[in-house]
């Protein structure tokens, strides 16, 4: 004897919660030495967590020479600051020969994130860009 039960999901609303998906996060900084460059930052509204996987891309002035990067940042902001975990970056292509991997970091509320050049006068055209950001704060 089999009993079928139909269930219906519905969403647990609460007018304060807002949940979000950013399907499209885009910036670009130049470089022209090897210091850190702040290439975007994203503030956190109060009591939320955040996940975004970016890809960062790297194109050498006058060259055919490339960098590509991935990776993922999570973000809780609860009372007080901003607190950021980066995932393991992959460089997937390095041909310019940059020593540093891209990066985010708290800064107060927000997360910045970060490129680093290669020491002059190699100049580099950066992209960042995210194929998946959520928010969910309460």
């Amino acid at each position: 004897l089999f009993v079928l039960y139909e269930l219906a999901l519905t969403p647990v609303t609460n007018s304060a919660a807002t949940d979000q998906r950013l399907d499209k996060m885009h910036r670009t900084v130049h470089t022209s030495d090897a210091s850190t460059t702040l290439i975007a930052t994203y503030t956190l509204p109060a009591a939320s967590c955040w996940v975004a996987r970016f890809f960062v891309t790297g194109q050498q002035t006058g060259t055919d020479s490339c960098a590509v990067y991935s990776f993922e940042v999570t973000a809780v902001r609860a009372a007080g600051s901003a607190t950021v975990t980066t995932g393991t970056v992959t460089t997937l292509i390095d041909t310019i020969g940059v020593a540093a991997v891209p990066s985010a970091v708290a800064s107060t509320n927000d997360v910045a994130l970060r490129v680093n050049g290669k020491a002059g006068p190699t100049e580099i055209d950066w992209c960042l860009s995210a194929v998946h950001v959520h928010l969910y704060a309460v």
